[in-house]
């Protein structure tokens, strides 16, 4: 679901099926060069605490209420439950005085998924050695060797007050600027197509990616088909 070959491009778009909810875009975005914070002098972004917890699951519930399919946090989801290894120190939080307004967290998969190179095109192949000489003395990641792990991160937990694209924006940029120090090499966000927080991504050079979403039910469950809107899905958690 997160890389469709590119001659799927004209598949993944629209919203034309029977049941299909949209794309879920999930791009990958390259962790190289540094780059500059937003101004935006309303809101300051920390690093979340252990005792941030609890707040943070409260926000999220209801920041997240308007979306559909999004999920209902528990604090024990954190930590050893389906989040597993991603805890509140992970959180990226922006606050507007002491109050959270956005929250974005980044989950490093490394012990429980992981993606590994099989083999790389025959131009891709040519050209790897004199990639990889550019980036020992560039920002660039090197390409890793037949075998190897993709070291990506998940950013997951994605919301701001409002569905503010702005707070989304200053938190993305500081995420970003802060686990490019780290050894990944990518981080991929799952959001809907239509999300007004899917713009900010065009602010990032990324390999891009999507998976169509569907919604299937029984004939006698009409009740719980999501109604149309803009939907959430944890992309870390599928």
């Amino acid at each position: 679901m997160h890389r469709s070959p590119p001659a799927l491009a004209a598949i993944l778009s629209g919203r034309n099926e029977p049941g299909e909810s949209g794309r879920l875009l999930t791009p990958a975005i390259h962790l190289d060069v540094r780059r500059r914070e937003p101004a935006n002098r309303e809101i300051s972004v920390v690093r979340g605490a252990r005792g941030d917890l609890p707040r943070i699951v409260r926000f999220l519930n209801e920041c997240q209420r308007g979306k559909q399919l999004a999920p209902v946090y528990r604090e024990t989801d954190f930590g050893m439950g389906r989040f597993l290894d991603l805890g509140a120190k992970d959180f990226f939080l922006a606050l507007d005085g002491d109050e959270i307004c956005g929250t974005l967290a980044a989950w490093d998969q490394q012990r429980i998924r992981q993606t590994h190179i099989e083999r790389y095109s025959r131009k891709l192949a040519a050209i790897r050695p004199f990639y990889n000489l550019a980036a020992g003395i560039t920002p660039l990641r090197r390409l890793p060797n037949i075998g190897d792990s993709i070291p990506y991160v998940y950013l997951a937990c994605v919301a701001a007050r409002n569905n503010d694209a702005q707070i989304f924006r200053s938190l993305l940029r500081e995420a970003y600027n802060d686990i490019r120090k780290g050894r990944w090499h990518y981080a991929i966000v799952g959001l809907d197509e239509c999300d007004e927080l899917a713009t900010v991504l065009t602010d990032y050079r990324s390999i891009p990616a999507a998976g169509r979403v569907f919604a299937v039910q029984y004939r006698d469950a009409a009740a719980i088909m999501p109604a149309p809107g803009t939907f959430y899905l944890e992309a870390g958690c599928l």
